[in-house]
């Protein structure tokens, strides 16, 4: 069932251009949110623009736009969190991506020391289940 919905999109790029995900963490965490501020006055470039810089083009995404990132501010927290709305397709080069180690066709993107390091599980909830860098 799921697979005869899926082939939609195969028959209709419009769909699949149209099908977003909101990559919204669901963990709320202030360590996270702290970090965009870190990287903007460390490199004076904003969180999307950075995106879109070295990775979005890099892998060649086709929907993702600087315009689709969005900071949202609460209570909670001094810092912004950053919303990504990536299309299904351009989340697959990201998972591709980390997949391979943060290598794109031979380019190192992402070291992959940190890509192991941010995909570790760093503390353990129950028997095979955890929680690291934001995932």
């Amino acid at each position: 069932m799921f697979w005869e919905k899926a082939s939609a999109f195969n028959r209709d790029p419009f769909k699949l251009r149209n099908l977003r995900l909101d990559l919204t963490a669901k963990v709320n965490s202030c360590r996270g949110h702290s970090s965009t501020p870190i990287h903007s006055q460390r490199t004076g470039e904003d969180i999307f623009a950075a995106f879109a810089a070295r990775l979005a083009r890099p892998v060649g995404m086709q929907d993702f736009a600087v315009a689709d990132g969005k900071y949202v501010h609460a209570r909670v927290s001094d810092h912004p969190a950053y919303h990504f709305d990536l299309s299904a397709r351009d989340l697959v080069r990201f998972g591709w991506l980390y997949l391979n180690r943060g290598n794109w066709n031979g380019r190192q993107l992402v070291p992959a020391t940190w890509v192991d390091e941010s995909t570790r599980v760093i503390s353990e909830v129950d028997a095979g289940i955890g929680y690291g860098y934001m995932w």
